[in-house]
């Protein structure tokens, strides 16, 4: 999570994204609230598939994609996903949101709302 308190000390907030960036991690990935859907899964497959990009450059392309990816688009990467070797609960979740998308028009974009993408957050040095 990114999310800090307030741990008694009046003029500075604590958290996990501050420690990792104090014991050096050079960029923490968190968020600000659960994303409740399988936009989690499809940005953390974009953020790593594109990670050699630099993080920063990850980081903003699957913002836009999780904006841009309609649902044709996600129809046909969880049915992709669906061919791996999964946990049963991964994949049953997985099932239930590839079912969920028969509801919706193919053209939409499921995920363009900020509630979904917006909660990710990259903190650290540059790119």
């Amino acid at each position: 999570t990114a999310l800090s308190g307030n741990q008694t000390i009046t003029a500075e907030y604590v958290g996990i994204t501050s420690t990792f960036l104090a014991q050096g991690v050079p960029h923490i990935l968190s968020t600000f609230w659960t994303v409740e859907s399988a936009a989690s899964m499809v940005f953390m497959v974009e953020f790593y598939s594109h990670l050699h990009l630099g993080p920063v450059a990850a980081y903003h392309h699957s913002c836009q994609t999780l904006c841009d990816l309609t649902v044709a688009q996600l129809k046909t990467r969880y049915d992709h996903w669906l061919t791996f070797d999964l946990s049963a609960n991964v994949r049953e979740f997985l099932e239930e949101e590839r079912s969920d998308l028969d509801t919706i028009d193919s053209d939409q974009c499921r995920y363009r709302h900020p509630y979904y993408w917006a909660a990710f957050t990259l903190t650290g040095l540059g790119g």
